[in-house]
């Protein structure tokens, strides 16, 4: 239980990210994570760009997790359900070891089909744990019609609502089941909803539950008797709080109390406001000569790697963003500083912005812009567009006769570091929990040296699983039951070829946890970054277990792939597909989706390759999937920074479409964060 909380505080620290977020009137949580009452769902969706925590009991089931809202019309959820008293050390105490209760995971979605209307209902679909054991599988339709302050709710559904097991339909009927209205009028079961809100502080709900429990065998809970159903009816009454805090309090099934805790955020939102101090310049810098004037401006504004060539009234630049997380803000903070410290002498400066050698950009700023952006004539969105921000190469032959000022050659940082490792026979909930530092030296402009190591003071990793000959992720534990780990110590080499949108990337040495070898990636954008082309492939060892730098063996784990991104600019929303040989030879592809909520990254991924090329049953069949987040550091320092805080989780650790972890994405140093 300790462990469980513990999860959660660390899904609500990452949601200090996610600020304040009013549910709507009728969008309360219900058990799994999706609008709903209790057992049964609403048409109703989370507000878009929405998170919600949840946690609630009504034994047998104890469900805590996550839902969120990325779209206006989609709804998902991930949850863990534990069945109280289905004790699997019962079994086999010394394998099931400190496992406790059954513990089951699914996710599930929901879509809106439409809105609704003065006189017709919102209509939304959904489905529930598709995939796995499918013990809570479910699918549905379901219809809302408010008459404030009343929401009322009526649906049809199969599965576990319905008369047929949910795993006994396979993906085609699933798919049918959707259009198929005789499937829903032989085996469907109907439910219906009533939420009461005469107050923005409390509701009353009712639900009428049409799951007959007795009939679920493939349930832990009936087997062992543990659930059953004195009546179909369910009330409780729920208290909001506060804006990010609401509870539940139930009475279900005719014979249980329940009570659950949600707690729902806006995605986004900075937990300190933001606020760049335009920098102040000396009366010595304002009386100074064009040179000095333009460096104070770039190296007070945190642009470092600084070179400057003046030609008559026209400037060329050339330096890399450290500070702004967006490069707009960069545009705009250049611009006031311009203006302040009076360039007026110059009519155009042109800036060239690179990253490490790496040429990525340019924008130039007039006189008349500079003029207008700081008296409030037109607003940032406008100076960026009039500023003609573009990735066209150019060409820094003169620049690069030019000294370069404030060259910033070594680098070092630490974070926070949380690894799960989940659902293992000994331990549902494992993980280690410390510090990871990382400290780096730019030999050149095009070549780093970085190693990194991480110190968990916290770490009670451990499988009872004997690993595979052919382990690639599956013997994970074995390499991170450590408290001290050599996490890379590397050589990166990243460049363009001039004049071309040719970016390229090799890096080379111990590379991540279990692999050290060599990575290389190339990559195009096009269509105005929408579109990037590119392959990568790795030829990799894996490493000792115990020694930091031991090699296991002389094997050769090799991995080639075509990759591409896409960008859906108006739903800030970009997927990858990565195509070809993972590192266990299965073929296959990957496809990760990634919405952008203001600079917060919500990725989920999924890979489906020919897992006939593993001998064990685990890996057969299965698909590696999970999801990951990535923060902001600016979000809770208040003030600008490029640094984020990515945390990843997936449902099991295996072999299937297994890809080494890269020190440089060269995608992502393609795709900046150009505009907000």
């Amino acid at each position: 239980m300790k462990k469980v909380l513990l999860f959660l505080l660390f899904i609500c620290s990452l949601s200090a990210a996610f600020a304040e977020s009013p549910e709507g009137a009728f969008n309360s949580s219900s058990e799994n994570g999706l609008t709903g009452i209790f057992e049964t769902p609403t048409a109703r969706i989370m507000d878009e760009n929405t998170f919600r925590v949840f946690y609630n009991q009504s034994k047998p089931y104890r469900n805590y997790g996550v839902g969120v809202s990325l779209y206006d019309r989609l709804e998902l959820s991930g949850r863990f359900t534990e069945i109280i008293g289905a004790d699997m050390t019962e079994s086999d105490s010394e394998y099931w070891g400190d496992y406790g209760d059954y513990k089951d995971k699914f996710i599930a979605g929901k879509f809106r089909v439409r809105k609704e209307s003065k006189y017709l209902p919102e209509i939304a679909v959904g489905l529930s744990d598709p995939q796995g054991t499918k013990l809570f599988g479910a699918q549905y339709f379901v219809m809302s019609k408010q008459i404030y302050p009343f929401d009322f709710s009526f649906g049809m559904g199969l599965g576990r609502y319905g008369d047929k097991a949910f795993r006994k339909y396979g993906q085609k009927d699933v798919l049918t089941n959707f259009v198929n209205l005789k499937e829903y009028y032989n085996n469907g079961n109907p439910f219906f909803s009533v939420n009461f809100r005469p107050s923005d502080k409390y509701a009353i709900v009712y639900e009428y539950n049409p799951i007959d429990y007795e009939s679920r065998t493939e349930d832990p809970a009936v087997r062992r008797g543990l659930v059953g159903t004195d009546s179909k009816h369910s009330i409780g009454i729920r208290y909001f709080a506060h804006d990010n805090l609401y509870f539940t309090l139930s009475y279900q099934r005719g014979e249980q109390v329940g009570f659950g805790v949600t707690m729902p955020f806006r995605i986004g939102e900075p937990v300190v406001p933001i606020y760049n101090q335009q920098p102040i310049f000396s009366e010595s810098e304002k009386n100074s000569g064009l040179y000095p004037k333009l460096y104070a401006v770039l190296a007070k504004n945190g642009f470092t790697d600084i070179r400057i060539l003046i030609q008559k009234d026209k400037a060329s630049i050339s330096a890399q963003n450290n500070k702004f997380f967006y490069e707009q803000d960069a545009v705009e903070a250049i611009a006031r500083s311009l203006n302040d410290i009076d360039t007026s002498e110059l009519d155009n400066i042109n800036i060239i912005v690179s990253h490490d050698g790496v040429q990525l950009y340019n924008f130039t700023l007039n006189r008349d812009l500079v003029t207008l952006y700081s008296n409030d004539r037109i607003t940032g969105d406008e100076l960026y567009a009039y500023s003609k921000l573009n990735t066209e190469y150019k060409s820094t032959r003169l620049l690069e006769m030019t000294p370069r000022l404030s060259r910033i050659n070594s680098f070092s940082g630490f974070k926070p570091q949380f690894n799960f490792y989940l659902n293992d026979p000994s331990g549902f909930f494992k993980g280690s929990y410390g510090v990871k530092g990382w400290a780096g030296y730019t030999l050149s402009n095009n070549v780093t040296f970085v190693g990194g190591a991480a110190f968990y003071p916290f770490n009670d990793i451990s499988s009872i699983n004997d690993s595979e000959d052919e382990a690639i992720r599956s013997d994970i534990a074995e390499y991170i039951d450590k408290k001290v780990l050599l996490d890379m110590m590397l050589a990166d080499y990243k460049a363009r070829i001039p004049d071309t949108d040719v970016y390229y990337n090799l890096e080379g040495g111990i590379l991540e946890t279990q692999f050290a070898g060599i990575n290389a990636e190339v990559g195009v954008p096009f269509f105005n970054n929408n579109f990037i082309l590119g392959l990568s492939g790795t030829v990799v060892r894996k490493r000792d277990k115990d020694e930091y730098l031991g090699i296991q063996n002389d094997k050769n784990y090799e991995t080639a792939f075509v990759k591409t991104r896409i960008h859906f600019r108006s739903i800030n929303t970009f997927v990858d597909v990565d195509a070809g040989r993972f590192l266990g030879t299965d073929v296959g592809a990957k496809v990760k989706i990634t919405k952008n909520i203001n600079g917060v990254e919500l990725s989920a991924w999924y890979t489906k390759t020919d897992t006939s090329v593993f001998h064990a049953d685990f890996n057969r069949g299965y698909s590696d999937k999970g999801i990951m987040v990535s923060v902001p550091i600016r979000l809770f320092k208040g003030k600008e920074s490029r640094s984020t805080y990515a945390q990843s989780i997936s449902p099991w650790t295996r072999d299937v479409g297994a890809q080494v972890s890269e020190f440089t994405n060269i995608f992502d140093v393609i795709d900046r964060r150009y505009s907000k």
